[in-house]
């Protein structure tokens, strides 16, 4: 399966490309079914990061990934340990593109991140595969940006363990402790997509669309550094055991945008 950066946002031309003009609304891919949809062309300047494991001339190594290069500024999330390398396949997403992290040791790095720190506004969005089972109680963190604490300064989404099942949690760090927003809903089991919009005075964590929250926090994040696959702490902990297929920072989105987004990402969770 294929996600190309440049999907036509013109209708003549993607009918022209093969792709298929769904209920006169949605354009969809005529091969997988996704919604025909470019988070550069739908975003616009909302859009701060964009990592897709479809990218391939943006994954640098094989199987190892050295270096993922995000598709908005040219970041790169390094990882120069052939050890702590994740793998990536174009299989591995259930037929898709992934990259394999093996929950021991692998991570990807980015040290002076560029995303709003302080008290300023993001939104993280992640569509991953956790393979931890629930007997597993660690935390694993798919996405962490700020600095080194445990998670005072720092803007996390992970999965958790509560109650015998699989969640996801957010963690947003105001500078003194980290407050959690945990969601309740969903078994975190499989293929899932995730969203940590980070206000000014609250975060709301959204496991598949579910919404948790807000909890009332100011953040207080650091610009220390950013990282895929585990904890942004000077010894990196908390590994990742799954798959990631993308991750996206942006800014806050409006209704529309984040729905156009959310369709987008779930469609490819549920192929």
């Amino acid at each position: 399966m294929a996600y190309p950066e440049d999907y036509p946002d013109d209708l003549t031309k993607a009918k022209a490309q093969g792709y298929l003009h769904k209920h006169m609304a949605v354009l969809v891919d005529g091969t997988t079914g996704i919604p025909v949809y470019n988070p550069s062309t739908g975003l616009g300047a909302d859009l701060l990061g964009w990592w897709d494991a479809s990218h391939t001339s943006r994954i640098i190594g094989s199987p190892g990934v050295s270096t993922w290069i995000d598709a908005v500024a040219g970041y790169n999330m390094l990882q120069a340990t052939p050890a702590s390398q994740p793998v990536y396949s174009a299989t591995s997403f259930n037929g898709a593109p992934g990259l394999t992290f093996d929950g021991v040791d692998d991570f990807l790095n980015m040290e002076s991140m560029p995303f709003p720190t302080g008290a300023a506004p993001s939104e993280v969005w992640a569509l991953a595969q956790n393979t931890a089972l629930a007997a597993d109680t660690a935390t694993r963190i798919v996405m962490s940006y700020g600095g080194s604490t445990v998670s005072q300064t720092v803007r996390r989404i992970y999965r958790t363990v509560s109650a015998g099942v699989n969640r996801a949690g957010a963690t947003t760090g105001d500078g003194a402790s980290g407050i959690t927003t945990a969601d309740m809903n969903v078994d975190l089991s499989s293929r899932h997509l995730l969203r940590a919009a980070y206000g000014a005075t609250a975060t709301t964590l959204y496991a598949d669309g579910i919404v948790t929250g807000p909890t009332a926090v100011v953040p207080g994040t650091a610009a220390l550094r950013a990282r895929f696959g585990a904890s942004t702490a000077s010894t990196p902990g908390a590994f990742w055991q799954g798959q990631i297929a993308a991750i996206l920072i942006t800014n806050p989105l409006s209704v529309a945008k984040a729905a156009a987004l959310h369709s987008w990402l779930m469609a490819r969770r549920n192929v």
